[in-house]
């Protein structure tokens, strides 16, 4: 799919994929000079080093289409280049620009395997091989396609399917003949003589000889096998480095982060400015750390539609390609967080706790700053990104954890800290309340 992190440029998106996805013992001068072989050959370079952007904005469908095969071949694949509807959303010529550029890589010897369907005429003629499939998943037919498609037409007509017109297009002839097309309808069970036919059997030979190459070979031993061509660390490193470039490209969202903290600081410091230590001045101050830690939930709505962006881009793509485990992804997603919301919590702080009047002393204002501007953006950070792990989008994720969120506050405060006991009812009245 043409998702990618849309902060990021070109150039950074084919270097993550070959730093993730070629092993640790290619050389970092290594990928990058590959990654600069793969701009020139999916002819990139006008836009190498130009910002993604979302849908709509910055790069457009073609070029998409151009990225997305380019991550792929950043991994430097040994086997084949999969491709699921590569022309899907373009134009006619568009559509013939990527086949184009598909062709002219696999002259230069990449093997490709991509799914399409009801391409024009020129499209079918770029490629080599085909393998047609009815509905249900059967085969009709595997093999070359020939000059103009002749291969294929020889075969359907050979089999009982009708003349093909010099002037049809072979694509729609070949869904036409099996019955796959809008109005089609046939009697002949292509699948049980695609079965019988000599490309058949020839098509068996090679893969039992395949097969039996395959049986010569050792299988590697499992201790060496990994689903993943990096290490946990080096997966960390990249991911930081990408996040941390996502969030200085995102100055919006840093800006608002550090002007809620300073706002609200200076808000809550002056509603309860210098209180002081009576029964009235403590209740103040008390319910002023209490405003303090329902800021968590204005800051954590914020972080969470960042966490549910990323989620889905490893989700819809990253996921698919094995490029790193979902442990790395939260571990950076937590760790990129940390620094903004520790910066934020010191500058409300610093509006916040000498202007309601707290102790000046080292000591406790040491503890204050501790618990405040360390301990408690690591457990708001860490909460909230757990309750958007688990929710399908950002508006149910802030719903569930406000809910969440306020619930343990509300009874942290109200269990701990100074919530007077009634004292216990006459016997007579007793009668009235009910019990478990």
């Amino acid at each position: 799919m043409d998702i990618h992190m849309a902060s990021t440029t070109v150039r950074e998106a084919l270097m993550f994929s070959a730093e993730l996805r070629q092993p640790t013992s290619v050389s970092r001068d290594e990928k990058r000079a590959y990654v600069e072989d793969v701009i020139k050959m999916c002819a990139m370079e006008s836009y190498a080093d130009a910002i993604i952007g979302r849908v709509g904005e910055g790069l457009n469908v073609e070029q998409r289409k151009r990225l997305t095969i380019g991550v792929e071949l950043a991994a430097k694949p040994k086997l084949l280049l999969f491709l699921d509807e590569p022309t899907s959303g373009l134009d006619s010529q568009s559509a013939w620009a990527i086949v184009d550029f598909l062709r002219s890589l696999a002259d230069k010897g990449q093997a490709i395997l991509c799914t399409i369907h009801q391409p024009s005429s020129e499209l079918f003629q770029a490629f080599d091989r085909l393998l047609l499939l009815r509905t249900g998943g059967q085969t009709c037919y595997f093999g070359d396609l020939g000059h103009n498609a002749t291969t294929l037409i020889s075969y359907l007509e050979r089999n009982g399917g009708r003349k093909c017109e010099p002037d049809e297009n072979p694509a729609e002839y070949m869904l036409d003949v099996i019955g796959a097309g809008a109005t089609a309808s046939t009697d002949i069970d292509w699948n049980a003589a695609w079965k019988k036919s000599p490309e058949a059997k020839d098509l068996e030979k090679e893969l039992e000889r395949i097969h039996s190459q395959g049986r010569e070979q050792r299988a590697p031993s499992d201790d060496k096998v990994s689903a993943y061509a990096t290490r946990f660390p080096n997966q960390l490193r990249v991911l930081l480095h990408r996040a941390f470039i996502h969030s200085v490209r995102s100055p919006d969202y840093v800006m608002s982060k550090i002007f809620l903290n300073i706002f609200s600081g200076l808000f809550i410091g002056f509603t309860f400015f210098k209180a002081d230590n009576s029964i009235q001045g403590s209740q103040n101050k008390l319910f002023s750390v209490f405003m303090a830690t329902i800021l968590a939930s204005s800051l954590s709505n914020q972080l969470q539609v960042e966490y549910i962006n990323l989620r889905n881009i490893y989700e819809y793509r990253e996921q698919q390609s094995k490029m790193y485990s979902w442990p790395a992804q939260v571990a950076a997603s937590i760790l990129v967080e940390l620094p903004f919301n520790i910066v934020g919590a010191s500058f409300f702080f610093f509006c916040w706790y000498w202007t309601v009047g707290y102790p000046t002393s080292a000591d406790r204002t040491g503890y204050a700053f501790f618990v405040l501007c360390f301990i408690f953006p690591i457990y708001y950070t860490t909460f909230s990104q757990f309750v958007a792990a688990m929710s399908p989008d950002a508006a149910i994720s802030g719903i569930l954890f406000i809910t969440a969120f306020c619930n343990r506050i509300i009874n942290l405060f109200i269990s701990g800290n100074g919530c007077i006991a009634c004292p216990p009812l006459p016997t007579s009245l007793k009668v009235y309340i009910p019990t478990e």
